[in-house]
Formats: C-alpha cells, structure tokens, sequence
C-alpha cells in the first residue's frame, strides 16, 4: 500500500505530546487498563519502558523516542505473561513487535491482553548518541521525526533495516512523507485498533495522504545499505583469519545475550559455567602453541548463540549497543540470520500462526 486514506492526529508542533494526549484519551475511556510506552523519568534523560495507567501521568510519555534504552518488547511480555483480564496498549517498534510475537510463539507472553501499536519506524539512536544530541535540542524526540541529518545518525543496525514498516500491529502511525509537525497518519488494521482509533477521536483526513514517494525511496535506500553491510559481513566471516579477529575483543560479559529480545530461556546453555573448562583441558590446549586465552571458548559461546537464535533475530541491533567492547554482533548475527531464515521460509514476527521452523516436523513418506 503506498496511497492511504488515513485519519488524522494533529499534532501542533509536538508529535509524542500530541500522540501521548490522544493515548490519555484511551486510558480515560478505558478501553484499556494501561499504556506500556516509552516514557521520560526523573532520574535520566533516556527514555525507558513505562506503565502508564494515569491519563495526567502519561504526560511524560514519548511514544516516538528515536531510542531504546531497553527493549519495550521484554518488558511487555513480562506484563502479559499473566494479564489477568487486564488490557495493555502497547506501543513498541517493528522490531520490538516482531520480537513480541515471537515470544508469545513460545509461550512466553499472551497477545491477547495487548492492544499493539507501532509506526513506520525512523530508525533509534544509540543510547549515548541520544543523550549527547538531547543537551543540545531539548526537542530532540519531535525533531529527529523529520530532520533527515538527525536521522542519518541512527545506529547502524537501523540505517540498514529494511523491515522498517510494522506488521500484525493493530494501530499503525505513519511517518514518512507526512508533515509530522502538523499531522501525524494513523491507520487501524485491526477491529481492536479501530476502537482504540475511535477512543482517540482523530480527525478524518478529507484527501489521501500520498506515502509511495517517501516510502520507495526509504525501502531502496536500507535495501542497499542491507546488501552492503551483508556483503561485508560475508567476507569477514569466510576469512579464517579475519573472524577471530571480528570477536576477539569479546569480554564474556554476556550482555548480548541478556539484551536480546527473544533469547529468553531462564536455564542457558551458553551460561559462563557450561562454557567453564578445567586446567587439563587448558593446558592441552596452551601446550599447542604455548599459551591459551582465558576465559576460553567465547568464539565457542558466539556459535552456540547463533545456532540457536539465527532463526529467530529480529535485527533489533540490541547486542550491538550493549556490547562493552564495540563488537558489531547484530552485523553476524542479521548476516547469517537472513541466510538461515531464507533457507527455512520464516521471517520472525511474520505472522503469529506461523509455526516456529524448529518445532515443526514433517513426517518423510515409509517412515
């Protein structure tokens, strides 16, 4: 769809306030029991995942924060794990919605207590980029909506995701293309987004807001980047030499694995204790060449993670921004990811039917 008869959210001059007023409205009608949103706190500039269930309190929410102090996705699935009849309108990215739904696939959330909203995303800045560039435009949240200099400072895992554009939300806001200073776009999907659409008494657009220009030119644009990054991704991990060198500075501090939207078992088979070895088993392999490397194995921690979660990345970048030593893990991880997943015909967060590859097995004719 690149032509969309929308409706209309005024915005004057302040999307996220506009959007966050718009969601008070919801909660003072309640057809939800709360927003879970990215919001402003006291205590950092950073905007993190919050539970709004006051309509005076969502004040200091910032739905559109081009930031991700940590992924919305986790933190609503820890809320819908056990809703109890209780409904969540949840407002995450399309990784972040990608991720929720593969997570409720392995039964580690329910859906059914979510109301989700997403937008046609613009890609979020690395934590510190954030912070830097906040001192300086106190209105960083709104501005980076459409100053395209803002923009290109996104993290490199967003530069080139060309899944940008959410699917499965039941309310969408639309971006690209759109006088976002004056209008926001917001499309329902859903029979559940068109009742949070009514609760937020939008404006009905009187003419087609046109897209297809802004939005070919955005898909070519991370599409290339894509290509790029995978290219030089390839050749690094097809060079014997070159790839221990790509992880060499890991610390085995395992952030990647804990920031990681869908890697959520509680017992882990990379944990640092499965991965521990002995001195006779490190001195067989010192003697070799004289020394060996501790703590040992972490190329080893990086295989495993990758065997089990290729399938499933969601290009979220996460690992990436935590990584203490700069290794640009999303880069491996998406690479080998797109391979795998083309390989098997799944794309996490697709479709919620979609069976998880793994768990599904095809019986051979005779056996």
């Amino acid at each position: 769809m690149d032509d969309y008869s929308l409706k209309i959210l005024k915005t004057a001059q302040s999307p996220n306030q506009a959007l966050a007023a718009a969601l008070g409205k919801v909660l003072e009608q309640k057809q939800v029991d709360g927003v879970v949103a990215p919001g402003k706190s006291k205590d950092s500039g950073l905007p993190m995942p919050m539970l709004f269930t006051g309509s005076q309190a969502i004040n200091s929410c910032l739905p559109l924060a081009p930031v991700a102090g940590v992924s919305t996705a986790v933190q609503a699935a820890r809320l819908g794990r056990n809703a109890q009849k209780r409904r969540l309108a949840v407002v995450v990215k399309p990784c972040e919605l990608r991720a929720l739904i593969e997570l409720a696939k392995l039964n580690q959330t329910s859906l059914d207590s979510m109301v989700l909203i997403s937008m046609q995303c613009p890609g979020r800045m690395e934590n510190s980029v954030y912070l830097e560039h906040l001192e300086k435009n106190p209105d960083l949240p709104d501005k980076y909506l459409h100053d395209s200099e803002l923009q290109a400072l996104a993290s490199p895992t967003c530069l080139s995701c060309d899944l940008f554009e959410p699917h499965g939300a039941d309310l969408i806001i639309h971006l690209p293309g759109i006088p976002v200073m004056e209008q926001l776009g917001i499309s329902a999907p859903t029979q559940a987004g068109i009742e949070l659409a009514a609760a937020m008494d939008l404006e009905e657009s009187g003419q087609a807001l046109d897209q297809a220009e802004a939005l070919t030119l955005l898909r070519e644009k991370k599409s290339l980047a894509r290509q790029e990054l995978f290219k030089r991704t390839r050749e690094i991990i097809q060079d014997q030499d070159c790839f221990p060198a790509f992880l060499g500075n890991c610390l085995g501090c395992f952030n990647c694995r804990t920031a990681c939207p869908v890697c959520y078992c509680r017992e882990c088979v990379c944990a640092r204790e499965a991965f521990d070895r002995e001195l006779p088993e490190v001195m067989a392999r010192a003697d070799r060449s004289g020394m060996a490397r501790l703590p040992a194995a972490l190329g080893m921690f990086h295989l495993t993670r990758l065997t089990h979660m290729a399938h499933a990345c969601i290009g979220c970048g996460q690992c990436s921004s935590v990584c203490p030593s700069g290794i640009p893990v999303a880069d491996l991880f998406r690479t080998l990811g797109a391979e795998v997943q083309k390989t098997l015909d799944y794309s996490p967060g697709r479709d919620p039917e979609e069976p998880i590859p793994y768990l599904r097995f095809k019986s051979e004719a005779g056996s």
